[in-house]
């Protein structure tokens, strides 16, 4: 996501109502969940703070297989 340089305050919830999930989410590099096992109907969320100096934040699922982690939301706001 294109943000200006700074630092961030992000937020992330993983899990699925309908399935079984193993979440694994990086911000800026910085692990959020690692494999985090959740059962159907079960969610999780997590607020890091990173600094942004590319102007992108970059959330990507590490090596973790496609399909696993199941995303909700992504709050962003900006702290300085």
């Amino acid at each position: 996501m294109a943000v200006p340089n700074g630092t961030y305050s992000v937020k992330v919830s993983v899990g699925d109502g309908l399935g079984a999930t193993t979440n694994t989410i990086r911000l800026e590099g910085t692990s959020v969940f690692s494999a985090v096992k959740l059962n159907a109907n079960t969610y999780s969320n997590k607020t890091v703070t990173v600094t942004v100096t590319d102007n992108k934040l970059t959330l990507d699922a590490g090596s973790a297989a496609s399909l696993v982690t199941r995303v909700n939301f992504i709050e962003i706001t900006k702290t300085a």
